[in-house]
């Protein structure tokens, strides 16, 4: 499946994390690009992937038509179920023009990986 825009903007950290972290963040970011080229009618897509002091934030927005519903399908159910499981949350905001879907991860006592060197950092996150 391609993605039908004519701007994908992708925005990640240099750091590594902890295997079912960057499994979710994953995820999510498949599901919303998938939904994006199915329904979103989307000329711009943004994949945004970042690091602060509530966790790893993993966020899909376009400017396509608007009126994703988790309720309407599995798939977003599913994102949210998943990221529960890691005591995060999933926000969808849909109004009538374009959507963001943003899942927030908390990262309590996990080592974060530079992808440059394999460094292991200690980290706390609350």
């Amino acid at each position: 499946m391609t993605l039908p825009v004519d701007h994908v903007e992708v925005n990640v950290p240099d750091e590594r994390f902890p295997p079912d972290v960057e499994a979710a963040a994953y995820f999510l970011c498949v599901e919303a690009l998938t939904n994006v080229a199915k329904y979103a009618q989307a000329t711009a897509t943004r994949v945004s992937i970042e690091l602060a002091d509530q966790g790893l934030t993993a966020e899909v927005a376009d400017n396509g038509i608007g009126g994703a519903d988790p309720a309407k399908g599995t798939g977003l159910i599913g994102l949210q179920d998943r990221l529960n499981v890691l005591g995060g949350v999933l926000a969808v905001e849909s109004p009538g023009r374009g959507t963001r879907v943003r899942g927030v991860i908390p990262l309590k006592s996990s080592e974060i990986f530079l992808a440059d060197n394999n460094l292991a950092i200690s980290s706390v996150r609350h």
